[in-house]
């Protein structure tokens, strides 16, 4: 049975500008929170003490996703990624061909009025996306934890993986969001 990866499906070029899109350095805490398509945190998936918080500024009612990108430097640092993240491929009923290091993280959404809007943990593997980040000079494999419907508004986003991933270890990693390009806008 042949297994289709995503990479299969989409066009190169519009993986690379969903990249693109997606991260560019983020703001401090202390100062207005960023727009979904400049948030990007590094966030180290490899140790169960480490943890996100930080806050996003949601300017327009969609889907969105929330990812981990993991960083890549060349050909051969990148088959090292594949080997930890899986490849994208996907059976038809949606399970994973090669899921990589399936790893928890934790992950509560909540807008300012303290109303929640995803608190769980989620077993995040394989890949959704590869993309160049000239933001940051680098190319990553991006990781999908989760997709929600967020309304306008401030967001804290606080995500810690749930134990130790040594196969992480070493490995630089961002936590991200960014709309789902292909949906439609909400109405309120």
């Amino acid at each position: 049975m042949k297994i289709a990866s995503i990479f299969d499906c989409a066009p190169r070029a519009v993986l690379i500008l969903f990249g693109a899109l997606s991260i560019v350095p983020c703001k401090s805490m202390a100062s207005t929170p960023p727009e979904p398509l400049s948030f990007s945190v590094p966030f180290d998936v490899s140790h169960a003490e480490t943890a996100v918080d930080s806050e996003v500024m949601i300017t327009e009612h969609r889907w969105y996703y929330l990812y981990v990108n993991v960083f890549y430097n060349d050909r051969d640092d990148l088959r090292r990624v594949m080997a930890i993240t899986g490849d994208g491929s996907k059976f038809p009923d949606g399970r994973y061909g090669k899921p990589g290091i399936v790893t928890p993280i934790y992950v509560k959404i909540s807008n300012t009025k303290g109303e929640v809007a995803f608190e769980g943990t989620v077993d995040v593997q394989g890949t959704f996306m590869k993309s160049l980040v000239p933001a940051v000079g680098r190319r990553a494999v991006s990781r999908m934890i989760l997709k929600a419907p967020l309304p306008v508004g401030v967001y804290r986003i606080q995500a810690k993986p749930v134990g130790d991933n040594p196969g992480f270890a070493g490995t630089d990693c961002a936590l991200g969001i960014m709309w789902v390009s292909n949906a439609p806008k909400l109405s309120n």
